[in-house]
C-alpha cells in the first residue's frame, strides 16, 4: 500500500490540482435552481496565473438562457474566483426564474381576466334571448 501512495504522489500535478479545485468549488457554490445546468473549465496558464470560465442554462417557460462569467487572477486566488462566479451566476439564475414566473403569472391573470369578461357579456346574451321569448 506504501509503494501505491508514493506512485499516486509522483503523478500528483499541482496545476491539474488548483484547476480541479478550482472547478470543485464553482461547482460547489453554484445553487442551481429547476432545471438549470452549468459547466466550468479552469486553466493554468503559463505565466502562473488561472483562467476560470462558467456557462450557466438557465430554462424559463418556452426559451433557455446562457448565462457565461469568467476571471483571470492568480493561482492563490482560485477559490475566490469559484466562489466569487458561482456566487453572481446563481444570483442571475435566480433572478431570471423569478422574472419568468413573474411574466407566466401576469399572462395567467391576464387570460383568466379576459375570460371572465367574456362570461358575463354571453350570460347577459342569453338572458336577452330568454327574456325575448318570454314576451
Amino acid at each position: 500500500a506504501h509503494g501505491l501512495a508514493e506512485f499516486l504522489e509522483s503523478q500528483d500535478d499541482h496545476a491539474t490540482r488548483l484547476c480541479l479545485d478550482c472547478e470543485r468549488e464553482l461547482h460547489q457554490r453554484l445553487q442551481l435552481t429547476g432545471h438549470a445546468t452549468a459547466s466550468g473549465l479552469a486553466r493554468f496558464l503559463p505565466d502562473g496565473q488561472i483562467h476560470l470560465q462558467c456557462v450557466l442554462a438557465q430554462p424559463v417557460g418556452g426559451k433557455t438562457t446562457l448565462m457565461h462569467l469568467e476571471r483571470l487572477g492568480s493561482a492563490n486566488k482560485n477559490m475566490d474566483m469559484a466562489r466569487d462566479i458561482g456566487q453572481e451566476l446563481s444570483t442571475r439564475a435566480r433572478q431570471l426564474l423569478l422574472d419568468g414566473i413573474r411574466a407566466d403569472s401576469a399572462r395567467e391573470r391576464g387570460q383568466r381576466q379576459h375570460i371572465s369578461e367574456a362570461r358575463p357579456t354571453a350570460a347577459t346574451r342569453d338572458d336577452m334571448d330568454d327574456s325575448s321569448k318570454q314576451s
